[in-house]
């Protein structure tokens, strides 16, 4: 079978990720600062934020700052790459959305070819894709 373009998922995927952000970044009580879009796990997002910014700094084997039981430093490769991506000079926060946006776009492609494999039909593949993103 072959595969069509993705191209409208991944529009999909970004209106929705976008949307989730700015309804996020609109909410924050005022005298707040907005931590991410990552409600569910805010506490995580300090810890990822402090090892951007670390590497930013230039040290590449990071350590758990927050963390008393795991204050050895440690070698994270994704967030190695993120904080190479903010020493151009971007704020860790920009660079952690952007890396939260391009993992949404890898794992829609991900789901979208696993559907493509399983499915024969076009129709279906896109159904199985859609319902597999939105739940």
């Amino acid at each position: 079978m072959k595969v069509r373009p993705w191209w409208w998922l991944a529009l999909g995927v970004l209106a929705l990720q976008a949307g989730a952000t700015l309804a996020f970044v609109w909410n924050t009580p005022p005298g707040l600062h907005w931590l991410g879009a990552n409600i569910l796990n805010s506490a995580d997002t300090t810890l990822y934020l402090s090892l951007i910014r670390q590497v930013a700094d230039g040290r590449l084997a990071v350590a758990q700052l927050f963390n008393a039981g795991r204050a050895m430093a440690e070698i994270y490769p994704f967030w190695i790459v993120l904080g190479l991506i903010a020493r151009v000079g971007l704020s860790p926060m920009i660079v952690y959305e952007l890396g939260r946006f391009a993992c949404g776009i890898f794992l829609a492609w991900a789901i979208w070819m696993v559907a493509h494999r399983t499915f024969e039909q076009e129709r279906d593949a896109r159904l199985a894709s859609i319902l597999a993103i939105c739940g």
